[in-house]
């Protein structure tokens, strides 16, 4: 369950706006509709109060817990939590957050939201299931940002991004092996606080008592600075554009053990702790009827390093020959485009009316240096494929 929560309001008699809340719940979160691109998400439980006037805008403070004692390693089933992390003193990877905000600053016309974290990774000696412990010290880190949003025509608006995170902030929510850390061929796919693990397992840089350090999250940085329009141009027509810009730095070097070689010892390489995002994406509705439309979207990303190896092999002239290597992203750079069309029961009114029903066709490509690495087993040695599908959406 995503969200159980209370709240408390009238509890401070001269104030009674101000609310009181605990539980688990989404937590002021902002997105990219378009691409389901959720770049403020700190949902989670915990315990907070919100809605404070403070004159120029409204105040929320929140303390927010995560905890993450299993993850999918991509070992064994995909999507399915195989790979367990313990300390016998601490149970899982556990981070604290502090949040502040003040939402509803006028501005040019539009209203700003600032805000400001403090987060706190808890360390330990942690047990990881196929691999030596890891131990990783304890780790704080801030993140600062502002979101801008002007209202004009008809339910229109155009909106404006900036956040920036360091150290434990870096991974941009509650789940403490959350973030996106680069994990090679052979090494332990979880989020950044396994980004130095990896490399020194790979270099052999192993503790007296077996457990392999990990101080990279402490170094790893990311920005994220996005733009977006949602523009309801007539009863019949309506458009949602964007465009996104990512830079994150895991705070290690990414490495992999080559094929054939020892996953403890020389025979591994490396490539890039940072990597550069960028993209853009529109989606145009119309109506043909009050309840028929007919939706369209293209998008385009673009990726300076792949950090997430997709390395593969085969055997050219049968079992027991040589292999050779295939597939290899590793370190490369490339592009992704992608276009859909779907037509669509709605209600006509607005970009946002719900509920909506959608059949949809997709078609991507991608560039040949990210072969296998999109789309999965299934698209591992194709640069295009199709999806074909139905979704349903509503909003509640």
């Amino acid at each position: 369950m995503r969200q159980a929560f209370v709240e408390a309001k009238n509890v401070i008699k001269g104030a009674p706006e101000v609310t009181f809340w605990g539980g688990q719940r989404f937590y002021d979160r902002h997105d990219i509709h378009i691409h389901d691109y959720f770049f403020d998400d700190y949902s989670g439980y915990g315990l907070g109060v919100y809605n404070i006037d403070i004159g120029f805008g409204r105040m929320l403070f929140s303390y927010l817990g995560g905890i993450r004692d299993d993850f999918d390693n991509g070992t064994t089933v995909a999507n399915s939590n195989d790979t367990t992390i313990n300390d016998p003193r601490r149970g899982g990877f556990y981070m604290h957050t502090l949040d502040f905000r003040i939402l509803d600053i006028d501005l040019f016309g539009g209203k700003i939201e600032l805000l400001a974290d403090y987060q706190f990774f808890k360390g330990g000696n942690y047990a990881i299931a196929g691999g030596p412990n890891l131990l990783i010290g304890d780790t704080s880190g801030g993140r600062w940002g502002a979101i801008y949003q002007h209202p004009f025509g008809k339910n229109s608006f155009w909106q404006i991004a900036a956040i920036y995170g360091i150290g434990a902030s870096e991974i941009m929510g509650t789940d403490p092996n959350g973030g996106s850390g680069g994990n090679g061929f052979g090494g332990i796919t979880g989020g950044t606080a396994f980004a130095g693990y990896n490399f020194n397992r790979f270099a052999g840089n192993i503790n007296s008592d077996g457990s392999v350090s990990s101080g990279s999250l402490r170094r790893a940085t990311r920005f994220r600075g996005n733009g977006q329009i949602v523009w309801n141009v007539s009863d019949n027509f309506a458009l949602s554009a964007a465009a996104f810009y990512e830079y994150d730095d895991q705070g290690s070097l990414s490495a992999e053990f080559l094929p054939g070689g020892s996953t403890v010892g020389p025979a591994f390489r490396t490539t890039g702790g940072s990597r550069n995002t960028v993209g853009a994406g529109i989606r145009p509705v119309f109506w043909l009827t009050d309840w028929l439309a007919i939706q369209g979207q293209a998008g385009w990303d673009y990726t300076t390093r792949v950090r997430f190896s997709s390395l593969s092999t085969f055997q050219p002239g049968g079992p027991g020959t040589a292999s050779v290597v295939t597939n290899d992203t590793f370190g490369h750079s490339g592009n992704m485009g992608i276009f859909s069309i779907a037509p669509t029961i709605k209600p006509k009114g607005g970009f946002f009316t719900r509920p909506e029903f959608r059949l949809f066709a997709t078609y991507a490509i991608w560039s040949k240096s990210l072969k296998g690495s999109i789309g999965g087993t299934q698209y591992q040695d194709n640069t295009q494929g199709w999806v074909f599908g139905v979704q349903t959406e509503w909003f509640f």
